[in-house]
């Protein structure tokens, strides 16, 4: 959550409204935590799974 400011949706949202959302995502499998190694930072993705659906 830290690109909070940057939300452009027509639905104005609270930080922990945002937060909710993802974790709910990263329980049922909609989005996945990605690590780099060689960057040595980690990122949330929308899963592969959820993006044939």
């Amino acid at each position: 959550m830290l690109r909070e400011g940057t939300d452009y949706g027509s639905v104005e949202a609270s930080l922990q409204d945002k937060v909710d959302q993802v974790l709910m995502q990263l329980k049922n499998g909609q989005a996945v935590i990605v690590y780099s190694e060689l960057h040595e930072t980690i990122d949330i993705k929308v899963s592969q799974n959820s993006q044939l659906l």
